[in-house]
């Protein structure tokens, strides 16, 4: 099976877990289903926060070809800033935009 493929991998896995939290917790009891719905809760909280993150230390860090990306908002705000564009990986597509 494929890493995406694998529960909780690709697009909509933490929903997809949470969603499978909060069934577990309508056939369990009270006290154990009001922490299965905190923990999903969380997930869905967290979620974004969590993808941001990676995605941007994907990109500090030069795993991200940059030639896939439409607009590139982080590397804008890294030349305001007066950082230095993230290196590219060697095999990337760096067009220099």
């Amino acid at each position: 099976m494929a890493r995406d493929e694998e529960p909780g991998h690709g697009p909509g896995g933490e929903v997809r877990d949470a969603g499978v939290l909060a069934g577990g917790a309508l056939r369990t009891p009270a006290g154990a289903s009001a922490a299965l719905l905190l923990i999903a809760l969380f997930l869905l909280l967290t979620a974004p926060v969590t993808a941001q993150i990676v995605g941007r230390v994907a990109y500090r860090t030069g795993a991200v070809r940059r030639s896939a990306l439409v607009c590139d908002e982080l590397r804008e705000r890294l030349a305001r800033e007066g950082d230095a564009p993230p290196p590219q990986r060697p095999g990337g597509q760096d067009e220099g935009k």
